[in-house]
C-alpha cells in the first residue's frame, strides 16, 4: 500500500458549497487490473483548503488515469471546479495533470504500529482523522525536517494503542499528520498526546510552531486537537479493506 497526499484552495466564500460536492463524492470501482487498485479515498477541509489522502497499490498515476475517466468523478470534478482558486481544464489531460503536480504533498514519513500492540480486534473498524500543524510562517520545511527526525511510534511503554499508523505530508508551510485510529477515538487522542510530549524532538517542535501552541502536555495537545482537526467530509474505502 501506498498513500498519497493531494491539497488544493478554494474560494473562501464557497466552502459550504465545496462541502457539499464532496460529501456526496462517490465510491468508484476500486479494482482496475494487474494488481492495481484504490483502497482508500478520505477528503478533509482545512479552513479553505480540500485535503484528499488516498491509499493504492500500484502506479498512483494509473490510478488518477482511472478515476479521471469514470463518469461520475469526472461529474465531481466539473462541479468543484468553480469553487476552486484555480480552475481546471479537465478537458485537456495535460493540464489537469498539471494542476494535480501541483497539488501533490510531500510525504514526510509514514509509521505503522506492530499488529500485537493495537487493540484485541486489530482487524476492526477504523477512523480516520487529520490535524494540522500551526506552522509559523516560512518553516514549513523545518517543521517537515524534525518530524521526519522521529521513529516508531513511541507507544510501547502502553500495552496497548488505538493508533494503526500515522503519515505526516507537507505542502509549503501546511504541514499535516494524518491517522488511522483503531478503537476509540478518546483513547487515540490520549496515546497520541503521549506519544508526541514523550518524543525527543516536542521541544524543537513547538519552537518552529506559533507562539502559544503548547504540545508538551497533555492539556496543550487537547487544545491543539480541537483547535486543529480538519473536518472529515468523505471517507470512501475499497470494501476489501474496510475493517
Amino acid at each position: 500500500m501506498e498513500r498519497y497526499g493531494l491539497t488544493f484552495p478554494v474560494r473562501p466564500e464557497a466552502v459550504d458549497e465545496v462541502r457539499r460536492v464532496l460529501a456526496d463524492y462517490p465510491r468508484p470501482q476500486t479494482r482496475i487490473a494487474d494488481g492495481v487498485a484504490l483502497l482508500a479515498t478520505t477528503v478533509f477541509l482545512w479552513r479553505d483548503r480540500v485535503v484528499r489522502i488516498i491509499d493504492v497499490t500500484g502506479p498512483f498515476e494509473r490510478i488518477m488515469a482511472h478515476l479521471s475517466a469514470d463518469p461520475a468523478i469526472r461529474a465531481t470534478e466539473a462541479a468543484l471546479n468553480p469553487y476552486l482558486v484555480e480552475q481546471r481544464d479537465l478537458d485537456r489531460p495535460e493540464a489537469a495533470r498539471g494542476f494535480f503536480r501541483r497539488a501533490m504533498m510531500r510525504r514526510v514519513v509514514h509509521r505503522e504500529t506492530a499488529p500485537e500492540l493495537l487493540p484485541s480486534d486489530p482487524t476492526g473498524p477504523r477512523t480516520r482523522l487529520a490535524l494540522a500543524y500551526p506552522t509559523s510562517p516560512g518553516r514549513g520545511d523545518d517543521l517537515a525536517a524534525v518530524l521526519a527526525e522521529a521513529g516508531e511510534l513511541p507507544v510501547r511503554a502502553a500495552p496497548r494503542t488505538a493508533l494503526a499508523n500515522t503519515t505526516v505530508f507537507q505542502h509549503g508551510d501546511l504541514v499535516i499528520r494524518f491517522a488511522e485510529v483503531a478503537g476509540d477515538l478518546d483513547t487515540a487522542q490520549r496515546h497520541l498526546s503521549q506519544a508526541v510530549s514523550r518524543a525527543a524532538t516536542t521541544g524543537r517542535l513547538t519552537g518552529l510552531l506559533r507562539p502559544g501552541t503548547d504540545l508538551g502536555t497533555q492539556a496543550g495537545f487537547a487544545e491543539f486537537f480541537r483547535d486543529h482537526r480538519l473536518t472529515l467530509v468523505a471517507d470512501r474505502r475499497a470494501e476489501e479493506v474496510v475493517r
